[in-house]
């Protein structure tokens, strides 16, 4: 509305008032909510979920918040990918043509990379009810001519997704990769393991 925040009510000035073309009180399921709309620049809103249960609103809720962090997301840092895999295997064909330009058993760290990126790709075909090794074969064909194919949820073969069928923001993709790489480099810091025995009934 563009109040400014009031500390005392017995010193309120004119400037300090807000504006809103309605308010008015409205029973939303078994409560009452005050609603205030048609604000000329409202820079605060309230997203109202429903759900036909406890459960159900607080998935949807999740589900909203991380819609709106993509959002965010794109605002901070206006820059998309192909989504459906075919960013990670577009990066694993760049990270496989520099490992042959490492030598030694660093060479093969760089390819193990490259293949995790691959499996990315391996396992969302599995999700999809595909199978993953001849969808995989059939993405690096269509990688080698354009970087946009990926996979789509509903289609049983790859589909060019540069027309923006399924774009997904950089940011979150890059963080997801950063975190991976770091769980990787902590197991292999790891000196040991030891095999925990379990406890039986008798306390054996």
């Amino acid at each position: 509305t563009g109040a400014s925040l009031i500390k005392d009510f017995m010193e309120v000035r004119s400037e300090q008032l807000g504006h809103a073309g309605l308010v008015e009180e409205r029973r939303i399921g078994h409560s009452k909510s005050l609603v205030i709309s048609q604000c000329s620049n409202p820079r605060v809103v309230s997203l109202l979920i429903l759900g036909p249960g406890v459960a159900a609103a607080e998935h949807y809720a999740a589900q909203t918040r991380k819609a709106i962090a993509a959002v965010a997301a794109v605002v901070e840092r206006p820059r998309l990918v192909i989504g459906g895999s075919g960013a990670e295997l577009s990066a694993s064909r760049h990270v496989r043509k520099k490992a042959y330009e490492v030598s030694g058993r660093e060479q093969l760290a760089v390819e193990a990379f490259a293949d995790a990126l691959e499996d990315l790709a391996r396992c969302l075909a599995t999700n999809l009810g595909l199978n993953p090794v001849d969808t995989l074969e059939n993405l690096r064909r269509r990688h080698t001519a354009s970087p946009s194919w990926g996979l789509l949820a509903g289609n049983p073969e790859p589909v060019d997704l540069a027309h923006g069928a399924l774009l997904e923001p950089l940011t979150p993709r890059l963080a997801a990769w950063r975190r991976a790489v770091e769980a990787c480099n902590t197991l292999l810091q790891v000196d040991d393991f030891h095999k925990a025995a379990r406890r039986h009934k008798d306390g054996q």
